[in-house]
């Protein structure tokens, strides 16, 4: 693929993509866990297309079916042709993950490309492991975060 970064394998330092983050689902006074944020005047050029990966695991009990978000977002600022600076936030979502992304009791490897065409120069990157509040047992009814007593969303390999 031409003009292809992959934030896992190029960027981001081993020490950092090897370490486990952890998030409670529904806990709002931990939103998103910043993993990696790129060094302070690093520019990336002529890139069109951006992938990462990452190993996720949940831990949620095996008897309640369960819905919610989260997964990797990918805070982009950059500026075009045209010299324009622009953000953008690109979201891996556990509704684009292959599987079950609730019972995922080992490490399950998840991969996604970015098309990144039209972003001549990026000034800043900062990749977040987010969950978005919004949890739930399948009837409906919001799972919540304080019957359970450990982190349930696990992130490494980034």
């Amino acid at each position: 693929m031409n003009n292809f970064v992959d934030l896992t394998g190029d960027l981001i330092p081993s020490d950092i993509s090897e370490k486990e983050f952890s998030l409670l689902a529904n806990d709002p006074q931990r939103r998103f866990i910043t993993v990696w944020t790129s060094p302070s005047g690093k520019v990336y050029r002529n890139y069109t297309c951006l992938g990462i990966q990452g190993n996720f695991r949940t831990n949620f009990p095996a008897d309640t079916p369960t819905i919610g978000n989260y997964g990797l977002a990918v805070y982009l600022d950059y500026t075009t042709a045209d010299g324009t600076n622009m953000s953008k936030i690109l979201y891996f979502d556990c509704s684009e993950m292959f599987g079950n992304p609730y019972i995922f009791t080992t490490k399950y490897l998840q991969e996604k490309l970015f098309d990144i065409s039209g972003m001549d120069a990026i000034t800043s990157i900062q990749i977040a492991f987010y969950q978005s509040k919004n949890f739930e047992i399948v009837s409906g009814t919001p799972l919540e975060y304080a019957d359970l007593n450990e982190d349930n969303l696990f992130v490494s390999d980034i």
